[in-house]
């Protein structure tokens, strides 16, 4: 079977594994990918059965998988898959209906005889928040006055502003003394 005609196949039963520039074409791509994630979450217990809960919102799990670059190109495709972990930065990963941005954290290579087997693993990064620029947003630094207001404010802003150092006040400067003459 040619490369363009399993590329063809591929994307017709939904099996396209891309990386950045790289495609994972026959064999290299995965049977299974592993991904998800967990809630993080602090749930604080108080007297007389009441329950606070400190969301900090979807913590994704790495995005891992395994395969093996087969055939005359498979030293080429090697090649072409530790550059992108080399170069490091942010790098799209589409599969089946899913499409990340991510970090390659680790890319491990086994050389065999006629193949080498890989190994990835994708840290994924935070998708922007609206009207941020990194995706990365750490609140206002602001804490909720009473309880009642940190609920009604949600448990997001009550985890969001310990991660960021409480602004100090800047003492005023003193007038400048003249000397007199």
């Amino acid at each position: 079977m040619s490369g363009a005609l399993s590329q063809i196949i591929a994307l017709f039963t939904g099996g396209v594994v891309t990386l950045g520039s790289f495609t994972f074409i026959d064999m290299e791509i995965p049977e299974t990918i592993t991904w998800g994630g967990q809630r993080q979450m602090t749930l604080h217990k108080l007297p007389g059965g009441q329950r606070v809960i400190d969301d900090m919102g979807a913590d994704p799990a790495p995005i891992a998988w395994s395969g093996i670059l087969f055939g005359p190109l498979a030293l080429l495709r090697r090649s072409q898959l530790d550059a992108l972990k080399q170069t490091g930065g942010m790098i799209d990963l589409g599969f089946r209906d899913q499409a990340f941005t991510v970090l390659i954290a680790d890319l491990t290579f086994r050389e065999v005889r006629k193949h080498v087997e890989y190994s990835i693993s994708c840290t994924v990064l935070p998708d922007p928040a609206p009207g941020s620029d990194d995706g990365l947003d750490m609140g206002d630094g602001a804490q909720p006055d009473t309880p009642a207001a940190a609920q009604d404010a949600g448990q997001a802003t009550i985890a969001t502003a310990r991660l960021k150092a409480p602004s100090l006040p800047v003492p005023p400067i003193p007038p400048a003394v003249v000397p007199a003459r």
